[in-house]
């Protein structure tokens, strides 16, 4: 009698525990999930280092080959070893760049918010992609998040392993 106490005891443990790890990884799950879709641009989405990864049909790509958006307003575009200096506004899905030396462009923002700018020029009726340079490029885009996907099930595991020595099970 006492044998089967205890082992049911056990099995109410076990099945307290499962639930709760299970409980627990559902709580993650939402973690992953973007809360970026259907947002329009701002000028502090824009913060930071861009570079070209397709120019589309165009010449000169408009911000060069890369790009630094900056908080005041200002832009540094980068074509080869030479720099041309700008300011930018954005105005719901457009972009408008004035940068020296060349004439007021305005493109449409066709990419949703995150580390992919897609630029549409109507005028040119063509595409350019630039993507955002991390500073901590490690843990961004599809390698980050197998990154922090692994510590997550680490630490859940670890977790796991600590409440079955503390309820004295395994």
């Amino acid at each position: 009698m006492k044998s089967e106490c205890k082992s049911t005891f056990g099995l109410l443990r076990s099945s307290v525990l499962r639930s709760f790890m299970l409980l627990l990884m559902c709580a993650f799950i939402p973690l992953g999930c973007s809360k970026e879709r259907g947002r329009t641009w701002s000028e502090k989405d824009l913060i930071g280092r861009w570079e070209l990864v397709d120019r589309g049909a165009v010449g000169i790509p408009p911000l060069g080959e890369s790009c630094e958006f900056r908080a005041d307003g200002t832009v540094t575009v980068f074509e080869g070893s030479q720099s041309r200096f700008g300011t930018y506004r954005v105005e719901g899905n457009e972009i408008e760049l004035l940068i020296a030396g060349m004439p007021t462009q305005r493109w449409v923002i066709s990419s949703g918010v995150g580390s992919e700018l897609s630029l549409f020029s109507r005028s040119l009726n063509t595409t350019v992609r630039y993507v955002k340079v991390s500073p901590s490029g490690l843990l961004t885009g599809t390698i980050g998040i197998i990154l922090k996907s692994i510590v997550v099930v680490a630490l859940l595991f670890l977790l796991y392993r600590f409440l079955a020595r503390v309820l004295e099970f395994e």
